[in-house]
C-alpha cells in the first residue's frame, strides 16, 4: 500500500530546515516525484538532471557516502538547487 505524500507538509518540513519557499516547494516537488505521485515538469526534470540530482531516467542520484534520510542530504540537495553548490557524487 503506497502511503500519500502532502505537499504542504514536505514544503513546511523543507521551510524548517531554513529553505525559502520557493526552494522548499521544488524540493517537496523532487520528493513526489520519486514517490511516483506527481511527475516533474519537463523544465524541472531536465534542472535536477542538469545539477546532477537525478539520472537520464529521472531517479535519484545517490552517492555512496550519501543517506536520503539525512537532513544533511537534502540541505546539500537544496543548496544545490539554489546554485550554491555543485553536486559531485562519489561511487553514484
Amino acid at each position: 500500500m503506497m502511503v500519500s505524500v502532502d505537499e504542504k507538509k514536505l514544503v513546511d518540513g523543507f521551510r524548517e530546515l531554513g529553505f525559502n519557499w520557493k526552494t522548499a516547494r521544488q524540493l517537496a516537488k523532487l520528493v513526489l516525484h520519486l514517490s511516483g505521485e506527481k511527475p516533474l515538469g519537463k523544465w524541472e526534470l531536465e534542472r535536477w538532471q542538469r545539477l546532477n540530482v537525478l539520472d537520464e531516467n529521472g531517479d535519484l542520484i545517490v552517492g555512496e557516502d550519501e543517506d536520503v534520510a539525512d537532513s544533511y542530504f537534502w540541505i546539500m540537495i537544496g543548496l544545490t538547487w539554489e546554485g550554491l553548490v555543485k553536486r559531485c557524487v562519489k561511487g553514484g
